[in-house]
């Protein structure tokens, strides 16, 4: 289907899909710590697993980017690659579930992974996962919501009740 469609079409419905849809992000932590403390904490854990193991990320992508995280796996004995892939397989089948419910072709990816891993997501932990909105795409009002940045403010005015105007 990719092969068969002009170039870039297929980049637009990746990006439309991945890039501008929340609830189908490919950065891991973002399903589990959102914009959250905790995330940048995982982050750093996670570049730590990969330096331990010898492995550079190359540019500047964020170590949690799922096909990054599958680059490194796939660097590691398949019984390690399994654990790896399985560790994050709630977030993978939540994303399978979405995938298969707007008839995306993407979905099989996210099933071969399932497969992979060899271990069965928890299908609780999936459906609490599929409770967090499923964002529009194409709501450019929506998008701009979510990624407005809160004004900085400095002074007397700052935050109130901040004990350092």
């Amino acid at each position: 289907d990719i092969a068969a469609r002009d170039l870039y079409d297929s980049r637009e419905r990746y990006v439309y899909l991945f890039d501008r849809t929340r609830s189908l992000s490919l950065h891991l932590f973002e399903h589990v710590h959102g914009e959250s403390r905790d995330r940048g904490q995982a982050m750093v854990d996670l570049s730590e697993l990969y330096e331990r193991n010898g492995f550079r990320v190359a540019g500047r992508e964020l170590p949690d980017y799922l096909p990054l995280f599958l680059e490194f796996a796939a660097t590691r004995p398949p019984s390690e690659a399994r654990d790896l892939v399985a560790q994050p397989l709630d977030i993978l089948g939540a994303l399978a579930e979405r995938l298969r419910r707007r008839d995306s072709l993407y979905a099989a990816a996210f099933e071969a992974l399932e497969e992979f891993a060899n271990v069965p997501a928890d299908a609780g932990e999936v459906r609490a996962l599929l409770q967090e909105p499923d964002d529009d795409p194409g709501d450019l009002a929506a998008i701009d919501r979510v990624w407005e940045e809160t004004a900085v403010t400095f002074g007397p005015a700052a935050a109130p009740g901040d004990p350092m105007p």
